[in-house]
């Protein structure tokens, strides 16, 4: 069906929806959920809820009526959809995108996860103004991660359209890929995870004192996370993490331990569950572990991703105040031009 330029945006939502999503069972859409202007949603976890809106988001869309540049549209939405990103209780979804009233285009999420945490980025700036450097800055950071963008033109010519391609798209990975994936920690919501773990499983650990070992042994709420996520079947896989997780108790890897002669810290301490488990069982009981293990090394190298911001300002290693990060690319900019990155 033919989307005409001058058709305003929310009917051209309404157009979208019809046309390649609503045949789709138990698929609904909301639109300005937190800004983010079409937002396609399970209509049953509405229901499950019983909140107004949806907890299970297939998809986040910038929307313009006419022509746009899918860039600007995508930057826009980073910096629209950051307050859902942070709501612990929705998870993200497998594609973000965006259309007007000449094509659709879809982005894998996980490609542009990492710019969420970016201490770089501005995110109190004005979404739909594109040209302030903010903007622009940010714009040439998601252009740099993103590998891969599926384009699918609307139209009313039959061989020049994507419709049938575009149905089967959302259908299998849209929808179908959410559902298969759902329950698996990847590299797209292994920090969402980690916020739902904060609470629901971090008070039924017990044994320990968090103040006294994050500041004489470096053990972060994280760290324990972390043994349970690359852990098979409650024993950790991953021979560098700073805690193990063996069955029912958590231990310290001695080998990370060395004092300040050089020497291997020994100690035993170790930390068990005050409930004999419980919480920890029904938490791990809905999720799929360990990952994928090709993303276990860069789970461990970012684990500054799972550090709360005032740790991280604390031991300078994991935080840089953004006036420095600016100041610091001026001077890099000074020396090298202003396209160095």
């Amino acid at each position: 069906m033919s989307k005409s330029k001058s058709i305003d945006e929310h009917p051209l939502r309404n157009l979208v929806f019809d046309d390649y999503f609503n045949n789709i069972k138990n698929v609904s859409w909301e639109s300005n959920v937190n800004g983010i202007d079409f937002v396609l949603t399970d209509t049953r976890s509405r229901d499950e809820t019983g909140k107004k809106g949806a907890t299970k988001h297939y998809l986040w869309l910038e929307t313009k009526k006419g022509k746009a540049d899918d860039l600007d549209m995508i930057t826009q939405l980073i910096l629209t959809c950051k307050k859902t990103y942070d709501d612990i209780d929705i998870d993200p979804p497998l594609y973000i995108g965006c259309f007007d009233s000449t094509k659709i285009v879809f982005v894998p999420f996980q490609d542009i996860v990492e710019i969420f945490d970016d201490n770089d980025v501005n995110w109190k700036i004005t979404p739909s103004n594109h040209k302030t450097e903010g903007f622009k800055k940010l714009k040439d950071k998601v252009e740099k991660l993103i590998t891969e963008k599926r384009i699918f033109k609307f139209g009313e010519d039959k061989v020049n359209n994507d419709d049938d391609e575009l149905k089967s798209f959302i259908k299998q990975n849209v929808i179908k890929g959410y559902l298969a994936n759902q329950h698996k920690v990847n590299k797209g919501n292994y920090v969402k995870v980690y916020r739902k773990w904060l609470t629901e499983v971090k008070p039924s650990i017990g044994g320990t004192n968090w103040e006294r070992d994050r500041l004489e042994f470096n053990i972060l709420d994280c760290d324990f996370y972390l043994a349970d996520l690359l852990s098979t079947n409650n024993v950790s896989e991953k021979k560098n993490l700073t805690i193990f997780l063996e069955n029912d108790i958590y231990v310290f890897n001695k080998e990370k331990y060395i004092d300040k002669e050089g020497r291997l810290f020994e100690t035993t301490i170790k930390y068990k569950f005050k409930d004999n488990q419980k919480a920890h069982k029904e938490f791990w009981d809905k999720y799929k572990r360990p990952p994928a293990e090709e993303i276990w090394d860069d789970i461990i190298d970012r684990r500054d991703k799972l550090i709360p911001q005032n740790i991280r300002e604390r031991k300078g290693s994991f935080y840089t105040p953004p006036q420095w990060v600016k100041l610091s690319q001026k001077y890099i900019a000074d020396v090298l031009g202003k396209d160095w990155q």
